[in-house]
């Protein structure tokens, strides 16, 4: 057989039967039997549609973060809501609210708490707003405010704990606790 005669353009296959074809069939029947219920449920829901997460406190911080920007945005740099973030709104909102927070402890916020605050920050803009992104300048930009605002000396690395002593009384009830599960429940071998 001469190789150069053959031109593997010009012969047809038949495409294998896809063995998976009918996987799912029974929902896509009954989706496709309420298809007017569906798209009408379905848009009401996108557009009633509320940013939750996993947990009320991580909604709650969420939530604080993004009220407390929206407010400066607002009402320091007199943008209205409608208008989409950029970079810059997020860096001088993080430069004002290092000193408009009290600290639990300490005389400065944590720079963690900062830094946690942003992508709380971030999170919630993103749901909001769309077209929101940030570039890597934008981000290179605010991850060199959160350094600057800590070499100023307005946020702090430093660990704060508040002491809480654990009394006698305390660690003879999780000893006793803990024994008592063991003889109930077993213990791990491992």
């Amino acid at each position: 057989m001469d190789h150069d005669d053959v031109n593997s353009s010009d012969i047809e296959y038949e495409p294998t039967a896809n063995e998976f074809a009918g996987a799912g069939a029974q929902s896509v029947d009954l989706m496709l039997g309420r298809a007017v219920e569906n798209r009408l449920e379905s848009k009401k829901a996108a557009k009633q549609l509320q940013f939750v997460q996993n947990s009320k406190k991580t909604m709650y911080i969420n939530y604080l973060w993004y009220n407390r920007f929206l407010a400066f945005r607002r009402g320091t740099l007199r943008i209205p809501d409608s208008a989409v973030p950029i970079g810059e709104h997020l860096e001088r909102f993080l430069r004002s609210i290092v000193s408009s927070v009290v600290p639990r402890l300490g005389d400065v916020p944590s720079y963690r708490w900062l830094q946690q605050g942003v992508g709380h920050l971030v999170n919630a803009i993103v749901f909001h707003y769309k077209d929101f992104t940030l570039s890597s300048h934008e981000r290179s930009r605010i991850a060199c405010t959160l350094n600057d605002l800590f070499h100023a000396g307005k946020l702090t690395k430093d660990v704060a704990r508040d002491k809480h002593f654990v009394g006698a009384f305390l660690v003879q009830k999780l000893s006793s606790a803990l024994f008592t599960d063991a003889l109930r429940n077993g213990t791990n071998s491992g």
